[in-house]
């Protein structure tokens, strides 16, 4: 889909997600795999495999999932300069709320990425990444918006049996950074900054599969 577009529009949508273990391909091939996701399951998490890498996420009810795709060339059109800009825009969003969210990694947190948003460096806020054809890209934020020490211990108990370093600790939330921010409002906000001075369509109610078909293989 996205690979058919004109090259100047950009579709983006937000959508409060179902309970979900996103798994990166490379950890198909790790040994407790398949043990990991069947506990996932049995806390609630619906097992997926993203095309991203890094290392498995979980996000339901509490975070809002942010999504662009557009075709080929835009400006901020490589892999570092869409991360730049869209840390840019994701930060400039939050401290509409007074937060003070910083681009980087903080030590222990869950999927680890030099282009994670944080609060004040110490907690990790937004999970980010990008899928890249010859002809189009994806980029994907996923919003803490309130806290969850379920999904905190969750994450913990999954990354134990991965030998993956996690601190509890260090996974934060925009109502604990005290923003008075709804997941959809967050959502909407972050729609309207990213597509400004494109051509914009929104996608909320698209399904996520018909969103990814262009990345399919």
């Amino acid at each position: 889909m996205a690979e058919s577009l004109p090259p100047d529009v950009l579709l983006v949508r937000s959508y409060v997600p179902e309970p979900t273990a996103a798994f990166s391909a490379k950890e198909a091939a790790h040994p407790a795999f398949a043990e990991a996701v069947g506990l996932a399951r049995a806390m609630g998490f619906e097992p997926v495999l993203r095309p991203a890498g890094g290392t498995v996420a979980l996000y339901g009810a509490e975070s809002i999932v942010f999504d662009a795709v557009w075709a080929q060339p835009l400006p901020h059109g490589s892999s570092l300069g869409t991360y730049r800009h869209g840390g840019r825009l994701i930060t400039d969003v939050l401290g509409e709320w007074g937060i003070d969210a910083r681009v980087g990694s903080v030590p222990g947190e869950y999927c680890p990425g030099e282009h994670s948003v944080n609060a004040r460096g110490e907690v990790k806020l937004v999970g980010v990444a990008q899928r890249v054809t010859s002809r189009a890209r994806l980029y994907s934020a996923v919003v803490a918006v309130e806290s969850s020490a379920y999904l905190a211990v969750s994450l913990a108990d999954l990354y134990r049996l991965l030998g993956y370093p996690f601190d509890e600790l260090s996974s934060g939330s925009l109502r604990n950074e005290g923003a008075v921010a709804s997941g959809p409002s967050v959502g909407r906000a972050l729609v309207t900054a990213f597509g400004a001075g494109e051509s914009t369509m929104s996608l909320r109610a698209a399904e996520r599969g018909e969103l990814l078909a262009a990345w399919s293989a």
